[in-house]
């Protein structure tokens, strides 16, 4: 907790999904991305919103509330480099 782990994967996770470059079904805009949170999780609530979400609705009835990404107060996110993985003959 609070190493920073969650926020780095988070920020190689959207820029991937939003990559132009991103094979399909992908890339996703950013204005489309969604995020459901439990109401009570103000942890990752605040990685969200760190990463330029804001809350737009609020669903007291699952007790979880909706971000969507508005890139507000966000720096840019990291982005990595896609690497393919060649299975050996026989593994799964």
């Amino acid at each position: 907790r609070r190493g920073g782990l969650a926020y780095t994967a988070l920020q190689l996770l959207l820029s991937y999904a939003t990559d132009p470059a991103a094979p399909a079904p992908l890339p996703v805009p950013k204005e489309k991305l969604v995020a459901r949170i439990g109401d009570k999780n103000e942890p990752s609530i605040r990685l969200f919103e760190k990463l330029g979400f804001a809350v737009t609705k609020r669903v007291p009835v699952f007790e979880e509330v909706e971000l969507r990404y508005v890139g507000a107060n966000a720096t840019p996110w990291i982005s990595g480099a896609v690497k393919t993985l060649l299975l050996e003959e026989g593994a799964e």
